[in-house]
């Protein structure tokens, strides 16, 4: 875990002067004082290596010594995701960001208990993906796009390459796809699932079933796994 990695919104320039507030209080923890160096990261793939100036009690001021930039991935893994409990779309975010997902489009499920996010509840949900993407390591922070029901999106929003969990018997297993450059979505239900029409719906828009495992898998677990098995394939 790369404890001294802090995240900041900027075009991380060498000797560019920027200042750390939000993230104060962990500069404090890792007993952080002026003259040492920290990490940072905007996001977008660039590492920068930064001395601290000064520290008051309200921010911290850092000028960048070295920063450098590292290509992006060609393709992009997205994980359209219905909402659900909070408690279990936490986990969701925070451990598809540290495997590796690119993006999560989240959208209300004719099943699911929750329907909306408040615009409070995307800032905390954009601040677990951003914890998860410095715990981790990884250099791009994934997008979070709230997306309407199903049945309201154009077909442009569906990939050419989108799937689906299914338990039926001839579905291919998701490990089994080639592996390519090209975007991929993976759909995943509220916990008690997508309806029949639902599941025409994405079929009809070219959404593909296959398998994910033999047992019938919970929401979080449904995204994890599909995520894991879709950065293998992509690393193999």
């Amino acid at each position: 875990m790369p404890q001294n990695r802090f995240y900041l919104d900027s075009p991380l320039t060498q000797g560019e002067h920027v200042v750390l507030i939000d993230q104060l209080s962990h500069l404090r923890v890792m007993r952080k004082k002026q003259g040492q160096s920290v990490e940072l990261v905007n996001g977008k793939n660039r590492l920068a290596l930064a001395q601290i100036d000064s520290v008051s009690k309200n921010q911290a001021e850092l000028t960048i010594m070295e920063a450098i930039s590292y290509p992006a991935k060609m393709g992009r893994m997205i994980l359209c995701q219905a909402l659900c409990e909070s408690n279990r779309l936490d986990l969701i975010l925070e451990k598809c960001t540290e495997i590796g997902a690119d993006e999560f489009w989240l959208f209300p499920g004719v099943l699911s208990k929750k329907t909306q996010v408040s615009a409070h509840g995307k800032k905390r949900m954009e601040a677990i993906v951003i914890s998860a993407m410095k715990q981790s390591g990884r250099l791009d922070l994934p997008k979070i796009s709230l997306m309407p029901e199903l049945a309201k999106w154009e077909k442009e929003n569906f990939l050419e390459k989108s799937y689906f969990g299914t338990l039926a018997e001839r579905a291919p297993h998701l490990l089994d796809l080639s592996k390519d450059e090209q975007s991929i979505q993976f759909f995943v239900g509220p916990p008690s699932g997508f309806t029949e029409d639902e599941e025409r719906l994405l079929k009809s828009n070219g959404v593909q079933g296959v398998q994910l495992n033999r047992n019938t898998l919970r929401t979080e677990t449904a995204a994890i796994v599909a995520t894991t098995l879709l950065i293998i394939v992509d690393s193999i």
